[in-house]
């Protein structure tokens, strides 16, 4: 050990640093910030919270456990959690796996109105697209007052507990599969299968034999992060689930303030459960042998449904997913454009359709400013996570040492534990002055929420980023380098153009997923400051009242059209002007 430390000197060590830290100040400065914030937001409020688990009275102490294991309510809301993840893991694959392949892989008719209908996930989602189908299929919902009207005896109790929990969770949560699986479907080699039919294999053994097993590992990665999203559910169980189905992280939300030290116990059993599922389905994973069978290019044609019997039940079932899936826009936009009265009735005339609904909203302030306020934090956290992470991944692409390889699996923290642990552990950490943030008490603060927009964010920014950047051809940086260019005339002039059009588009997923945030915004909100997610919310629980249900519906029509621009602008008439050029 003498030895060792003998040999050790000063200079070598910084000897390896990289040309980019000896000579750019300006990035050693950016740098030590990164690392700065990572550790004091990112790694140090989860440190906390697991410290304060086992403290009581500032003692070690397991006495918050026993008091769980004790609990009834807490053991149900933990197993409930898990049969959610569980159904979820099935159901949703079923759901996404089959509007996947009627839109992409089968030969179906009006297969472009199905895509479209499947895709409006993307435009609403979480409390806006719970507090949506409570409207069309809850007790007291359009749909159900409809059927009622002709049925008398039909009863919409269905909806509420595990049954509508799953329901709405399922077709909430196939977004993933409509942009991971229908891209991984894409790829597939059309010789592969039609040289299976050439040897006499059906339509459905070419599946399952020839495409399945390319798609097997992008249908695993949909998997874990279904399960993991009904692990950590929250808006469903709060608005659907009741009293008889009440999951985890709403019981943490509840105790926050009245038992707080149970709160952080259930957070830190919640974050282990994850992380415990997370290390099983990655072993899981290696053990399987996911392989392509697929030599050669060849473009991807649809394929024909032979047997007629079979055909006709996947357009009926296409169809019928459909209308559940758009049942809730149709409805919302309707109901939108007609009074109080009307929409606590149910029954529409012409008589009944105004525009003063959008006018006496958007001319009141009061109603306005959530609607600002969380376009303003949004905004923000969008454009800094995307920033922050680009940076950091050409980072590790240019520079491969310890410091790059120790920030790559720190950005892995946020989507190891549930946005409510992380909100828990920064409200936990800055309730109070810390010397990591000279002192001063974030908690109440802008601040605080756009960090945690920020945090709660980052994974998936990472992952597609990442995947981008991979594309990237090194050899114009080095060719634009050879001309004498400098590295940052380089990166603006060369490698951002090449990878703008995905910056631009995840700025705009992003900001629509953030806008409407719950989970994480119920922690960190000042209640003077309310944002649209926390005022949807409030509304949605005293939906008897027919003007707050006005004003419900034009926010949800109003985000969904914004949020459908924002994606046709930066997704996809951006991404086609790049292509062009």
């Amino acid at each position: 050990m003498l030895t060792k430390l003998k040999s050790f000197n000063i200079k070598n060590a910084f000897k390896n640093l990289p040309y980019f830290f000896k000579k750019n100040w300006f990035n050693i400065i950016i740098t030590i910030l990164i690392i700065w914030g990572l550790f004091t937001f990112l790694i140090y409020p989860n440190i906390n919270i697991v410290f304060e688990a086992f403290q009581e009275n500032g003692h070690f102490s397991f006495n918050s456990f026993k008091k769980i294991a004790n609990s009834s309510r807490a053991l149900k809301s933990l197993g409930n959690s898990f049969l959610l993840a569980v159904t979820l893991a099935i159901t949703v694959n079923l759901v996404g796996i089959f509007i996947v392949l009627v839109t992409e892989y089968f030969e179906i008719k009006g297969s472009k109105i199905l895509n479209v209908g499947y895709m409006t996930t993307f435009i609403y989602g979480g409390i806006v697209l719970v507090s949506g189908y409570v409207f069309v299929y809850g007790e007291t919902g359009m749909l159900t007052r409809m059927i009622q009207s002709v049925f008398k005896d039909y009863k919409a109790s269905w909806f509420t507990g595990y049954i509508g929990v799953s329901f709405v969770m399922t077709f909430s949560c196939t977004s993933n599969h409509m942009l991971f699986l229908k891209n991984a479907l894409k790829k597939v080699d059309s010789h592969t299968i039609e040289a299976s039919k050439a040897l006499g294999a059906s339509t459905f053994t070419t599946f399952v034999k020839v495409v399945l097993p390319i798609l097997l590992p992008t249908i695993f990665s949909c998997t874990i992060l279904v399960f993991i999203s009904g692990l950590g559910a929250y808006a469903a169980p709060v608005l659907v689930g009741g009293k008889q189905f009440q999951t985890i992280n709403p019981l943490i939300r509840a105790l926050v303030y009245d038992s707080p030290s149970i709160s952080i116990v259930l957070s830190v059993i919640l974050g282990a459960l994850t992380i415990g599922l997370l290390c099983i389905f990655t072993r899981v994973e290696k053990k399987g042998t996911y392989y392509s069978l697929s030599k050669t290019k060849g473009i991807f044609k649809k394929q024909k449904i032979e047997n007629k019997v079979v055909n006709v039940i996947v357009h009926i079932l296409a169809y019928i997913l459909f209308v559940i899936y758009v049942m809730p826009i149709i409805f919302i936009v309707i109901f939108s454009f007609t009074n109080a009265q009307t929409i606590a009735s149910g029954q529409i005339n012409f008589s009944s359709f105004t525009l003063n609904n959008y006018i006496e909203v958007f001319k009141n302030g009061d109603t306005l400013k959530p609607l600002l306020i969380s376009t303003f934090y949004s905004i923000i956290a969008s454009f800094v996570v995307v920033m922050l992470v680009l940076f950091l991944i050409i980072l590790s692409f240019k520079y491969k040492n310890r410091l790059t390889r120790i920030m790559k699996y720190v950005l892995l923290i946020p989507w190891l534990l549930p946005s409510t642990i992380i909100a828990l552990g920064l409200v936990q950490t800055f309730n109070k002055p810390q010397p990591l943030v000279f002192n001063q008490v974030l908690v109440g603060t802008t601040f605080i929420i756009v960090m945690g927009y920020i945090i709660h964010k980052i994974p998936f920014t990472n992952r597609m980023l990442n995947a981008i950047y991979y594309t990237v051809d090194g050899t114009y940086e080095k060719a634009s380098k050879s001309l004498g260019a400098k590295g940052f005339y380089t990166f603006r002039r060369v490698t951002l153009p090449m990878i703008l059009p995905t910056v631009v588009a995840l700025i705009a997923i992003n900001f629509n997923s953030l806008i409407t945030d719950y989970n994480m915004t119920i922690f960190l909100y000042h209640p003077l400051y309310k944002t649209l997610g926390v005022e949807i919310k409030n509304q949605t629980d005293i939906m008897a009242g027919g003007n707050v249900q006005v004003v419900l519906l034009v926010y949800t029509v109003f985000l969904m059209v914004f949020s459908g621009l924002v994606l046709y602008v930066a997704y996809g008439k951006l991404l086609k002007k790049f292509k062009s050029e």
